[in-house]
């Protein structure tokens, strides 16, 4: 765990000032997640074996397994991203009947689908996305932004989403701010939302399209703070996907906009999918899997919360 992410979990705790004018959540009935930059899964034979035999379709060297995210990334040199969009549908936990959810061990877990610039190569990402949360046997659907290492801030729209909900989301960037916009197409519900902030020495060298399991505080007084677990989302879909790079390392050098499925990415697109905190013991296993992007989307696939 490194100082930074201890420092930003601490920041949770102690409601720093937000960033923007919009309040965190607060209540001690709601879920406190921190989505983060790519943390790898150290490299050992049984993580490598995994990823082969993963079906993921790139070059072995752009497939990659982390402890966090699952889905795809495009990375380029510094100052070389400027937007990233997707849609996708707020996916149901499953067993969930209305306000309850499946949680004999009244824990958490969390699962957020998001967009993002920055954060595969960085320790930076300014994202907005939804969660799908189950706390202490509690549903909790809701929509948030995060400019991290800033923590994470639900919308003012927090109590309208559900599932089944057509979400549509992108990052920007017009120097010498970033954009975020996250709009609700129904059919429960229907409104958008978005705001301009900055998050001084981003780099801006990664688009991703991600489901996360997310960071939290354990603990009321966020003495001990954890990857959570996975929630069983069974699975949700990337549609629509767009990032706009200047692009070195694509086939034809230059500044394009591409759905991720795009041959024209060339070296510059990396599929991931995350797998368990804690091995061996117990041996690696898959947490989240996603599937070949093609016709500008992807599936990532539910696997296991985690040990």
């Amino acid at each position: 765990m490194n100082r930074n992410f201890a420092q930003a979990i601490v920041l949770i705790a102690l409601m720093a000032l937000p960033l923007l004018a919009f309040s965190p959540i607060q209540s001690t009935n709601q879920p406190i997640h921190s989505t983060r930059p790519r943390v790898p899964a150290p490299s050992t034979a049984q993580i490598s074996t995994l990823v082969k035999n993963s079906g993921c379709s790139l070059p072995a060297a752009q497939c990659l397994a982390t402890l966090n995210w699952s889905g795809y990334a495009i990375t380029n040199e510094t100052n070389s991203v400027t937007f990233v969009g997707a849609s996708w549908t707020v996916p149901a936990i499953a067993g969930a009947v209305g306000a309850t959810c499946p949680d004999p061990d009244r824990t958490w877990l969390d699962a957020a689908f998001w967009v993002g610039i920055d954060g595969f190569n960085n320790g930076y990402v300014e994202q907005t996305g939804t969660s799908s949360d189950c706390l202490y046997g509690q549903v909790h659907y809701y929509p948030w932004y995060e400019f991290y290492p800033a923590i994470s801030y639900p919308l003012p729209s927090a109590d309208q989403i559900a599932p089944g909900d057509t979400m549509y989301a992108y990052v920007n960037y017009t120097a010498p701010k970033f954009g975020i916009w996250i709009q609700d197409k129904g059919p429960a519900h229907v409104w958008h939302f978005s705001l301009y902030g900055t998050n001084a020495g981003a780099p801006r060298t990664s688009a991703e399209w991600i489901t996360e399991g997310a960071a939290g505080c354990i603990t009321s007084d966020c003495s001990y703070f954890n990857f959570l677990a996975l929630t069983d989302f069974k699975s949700v879909t990337f549609t629509d996907t767009s990032a706009t790079v200047v692009c070195s390392a694509c086939v034809t050098p230059g500044t394009y906009t591409f759905p991720v499925s795009s041959a024209a990415w060339g070296a510059s697109v990396y599929w991931i999918l995350v797998t368990t905190v804690f091995y061996p013991p117990p041996a690696p296993f898959i947490r989240a899997i996603p599937t070949t992007a093609e016709n500008g989307d992807f599936t990532v696939r539910w696997e296991s919360s985690g040990p």
